[in-house]
């Protein structure tokens, strides 16, 4: 997997407005790299269906070699590799989803987590 310069989070929470977003530089975007590199040895099935309400963590990483983005959906425990030819689905076994509300609640985005039921950064999601 190539290295990048920036990653955008988006907090997959809202239908019919915009939801959270925000940016990663480089030292930040390549820590989660490496973290979804890791659950590559890992595959696993496609995730259930959510409903309305949180949806995961959507990670589109850019600047990478070949400039195009590179774009993981993170969501109960599976991480999900789009686009492509086929989605591929890995188990979350290096954190990701957890790390990734982990930041959300430092971004102030820890009420909208409470309120759709998240809880304490993804309590009862992946390890």
């Amino acid at each position: 997997m190539d290295k990048y310069k920036a990653a955008t989070i988006t907090l997959l929470a809202f239908s019919g407005r915009p939801d959270p977003q925000w940016q990663l530089g480089t030292e930040e975007a390549e820590r989660v790299r490496r973290s979804l590199q890791a659950t590559f040895q890992s595959p696993t099935h496609k995730p259930p269906l959510l409903g309305l309400g949180y949806r995961g963590i959507r990670i589109e990483f850019v600047g990478g070699r070949t400039g195009e983005p590179r774009v993981f959906v993170v969501a109960k425990g599976v991480v999900t590799e789009s686009p492509g030819p086929k989605e591929r689905y890995f188990k979350d076994v290096a954190g990701v989803e957890r790390m990734m509300l982990s930041e959300a609640s430092k971004r102030d985005h820890g009420p909208l987590l409470e309120r759709l039921g998240v809880g304490n950064h993804a309590d009862g999601l992946s390890p």
